[in-house]
C-alpha cells in the first residue's frame, strides 16, 4: 500500500516483458509504478493522474525502430505536460537518437538493455526534480543539485541546460549558438564546471577581440625570436588549457588561416608555437561559441565545413531573452540583489510599472542588456524599489500603467508575473489567476510564440 507521499511513476512499452521488468525493479525503489502498453492508454492515464515520471519507450509501436512516433508523442506530451520528467528508452547505441529526445523534451535517456543502478539513479534524479518543482522552487533543480549559475523558469532554456549537463561528463566537442549576450560564455563555463576536468584549467579566448596579427600567437605560442617582440618563449591558451577546457568565443570570426592551423590541431592533438619546429602534445576539451550562422559561411566560402564538423559534436543553442519572456523578472531580480549588494544599498524589488516596462522591452542586447541596465538603475535608485524612470526604457515612457495596456500587452504582463511571483510553480500561478492549470498553459504558450 503506497502512500500519497510516494512518488508515482508511469512507464510506457509495448513489451510487455519490458514492463514488467520496469515495474518490479521501481517497485522494489519504493515508487507507485503503472503502466502503459499503447499510447492512446498512456493519453487516457496521463488524463486521469498526476505523474512525477515517464518513462518513456521511443519504438512505441511493435516492429518500428525508427523512434518517429516516440518523438512525436514526446513533444506532444512535453508541451501538454511540462511538469513531467520524461526519460525516453532508446536501443543500445542509438545517440542520434537519444539526443534529438533531449531536444524536444525529454530529461534524460537509458539504453537497452539497461543497467539497473543507473535507471534507479535517473529516476531518483528526475522525482527529486518534480518534488522541488512542485514545491516552487526559485531556481531550476540542476541549478539547486549541481550549483548551475544559470537560473531560469523557461522550457526553452531548461532542455538546453539539461542537454549541457548531460554530455558535461563526456568529452565531445561543443558549439554553442546564439545571439550576443545570451550567455553563451556562462554555459560553456557550466559544462566545464560539470565535466572530468572541473578542477582543471578553464581558458577562455575571445576570437573577435583579438588582431589577426596576434591570433596564432595567443592560440599557439611562440618562440623567441619568432618575431619583433617575442623575446622569450611564451606557450599559448591551447597549452595553458592543458587537461582542461578551452573556450573559443566568436569562432566565426577565425581567419583561413587560423581556421587551418585550429583544424591541424583538433585533428592532430599537438599543437606547434610560431616560430618553433617541435610538436607539443595536448590534451584539451574545446568548447567553441559564435553568433554566426556558420553554415551560412561555409555556402558563402568563410568557414571550412570540416572544421565546422569537427567543432559540432553537439550543438546547443541558446534562446534569447526575447524567447524566454519568463525568465525576464527571475534575472532582474537576480541582478538587482547583486547590485544592491556591490553598491551598499537598501533596495528590495521593483514599481509595477518597472515590471511592466521590463516585461514589455525586447531586449536586443539580451541577458547582457538586462544586467547593465538593472546595475545603472540600482545606482540611480533612491529608495527600496527600482521605478520605470530609473530604467530609461522606452516602455517604461510609453506604457506607464497597466490600465493603458493593450489586452495583449496585459494578458503578458499578469501570466508573467503569476508566473514568477510562484516561483516557476505552474498550479500555484494559474490559482493566483483563477485558471485551470490547462488555460493557464494555453496562455503561456500565447506568449511565448511558436
Amino acid at each position: 500500500m503506497h502512500s500519497e507521499d510516494t512518488p508515482s511513476l508511469l512507464v510506457a512499452d509495448d513489451q510487455a516483458d519490458v514492463r514488467s521488468s520496469l515495474c518490479w525493479l521501481l517497485e522494489a525503489e519504493g515508487y507507485s509504478v503503472t503502466c502503459a502498453a499503447s499510447p492512446a492508454e498512456l493519453l487516457l492515464l496521463l488524463e486521469q493522474n498526476a505523474y512525477a515520471v515517464l518513462l518513456l519507450d521511443l519504438n512505441f509501436n511493435q516492429d518500428t525502430t525508427s523512434g518517429r512516433e516516440g518523438l512525436q508523442l514526446l513533444e506532444k506530451l512535453a508541451y501538454s505536460y511540462p511538469d513531467m520528467s520524461a526519460v525516453v528508452l532508446t536501443g543500445w547505441g542509438n545517440t542520434e537518437l537519444a539526443v534529438r529526445a533531449l531536444q524536444l523534451g525529454a530529461r534524460d535517456f537509458l539504453e537497452k538493455p539497461w543497467d539497473n543502478d543507473r535507471l534507479t539513479q535517473v529516476v531518483r534524479h528526475q522525482v527529486l526534480r518534480s518534488r522541488v518543482q512542485r514545491q516552487g522552487s526559485l531556481l531550476s533543480l540542476d541549478s539547486k543539485v549541481t550549483h548551475t549559475p544559470i537560473a531560469t523558469y523557461s522550457p526553452k532554456m531548461q532542455k538546453v541546460l539539461d542537454m549541457a549537463l548531460h554530455i558535461a561528463g563526456s568529452d565531445v566537442s561543443v558549439l554553442i549558438t546564439g545571439e550576443s549576450g545570451t550567455g553563451k560564455g556562462l554555459l560553456a563555463r557550466t559544462i566545464a564546471q560539470h565535466s572530468q576536468r572541473a578542477n582543471q584549467p578553464f581558458v577562455q579566448v575571445n576570437l573577435g577581440a583579438l588582431p589577426e596579427t596576434l591570433m596564432e600567437s595567443e592560440l599557439f605560442g611562440h618562440v623567441r625570436g619568432a618575431f619583433t617582440d617575442a623575446r622569450q618563449d611564451r606557450p599559448g591558451r591551447f597549452e595553458l588549457a592543458h587537461k582542461g577546457t578551452l573556450f573559443l568565443d566568436e569562432l566565426g570570426n577565425a581567419s583561413p588561416s587560423l581556421q587551418r592551423r585550429l583544424l591541424t590541431v583538433l585533428e592532430s592533438n599537438y599543437v606547434e608555437r610560431v616560430g618553433g619546429t617541435h610538436p607539443i602534445p595536448i590534451d584539451v576539451r574545446v568548447i567553441t561559441a559564435t553568433n554566426a550562422v556558420l553554415k551560412d559561411k561555409i555556402l558563402q566560402g568563410l568557414f571550412r565545413e570540416d572544421l565546422y564538423y569537427r567543432v559540432n559534436t553537439v550543438e546547443l543553442h541558446m534562446p534569447s531573452l526575447r524567447e524566454r519572456p519568463e525568465d525576464i523578472l527571475l534575472l532582474a531580480q537576480q541582478f538587482l540583489n547583486q547590485s544592491a549588494q556591490r553598491f551598499e544599498k537598501d533596495i528590495e524589488g521593483f514599481e509595477k510599472s518597472a515590471e511592466i516596462a521590463l516585461l514589455q522591452y525586447t531586449w536586443p542586447g539580451n541577458v547582457r542588456e538586462l544586467e547593465h541596465t538593472i546595475e545603472r538603475a540600482a545606482l540611480m535608485a533612491k529608495g527600496k524599489l527600482v521605478s520605470a524612470a530609473h530604467l530609461y526604457l522606452p516602455a517604461a515612457e510609453n506604457n506607464p500603467s497597466l490600465e493603458r495596456m493593450t489586452l495583449q500587452q496585459a494578458e503578458r504582463y499578469l501570466v508573467q508575473k503569476a508566473w514568477h511571483e510562484s516561483s516557476g510553480n505552474a498550479e500555484l500561478a494559474s490559482r493566483r489567476l483563477g485558471l485551470s492549470r490547462s488555460s493557464f498553459y494555453r496562455l503561456l504558450a500565447k506568449i511565448r510564440g511558436p
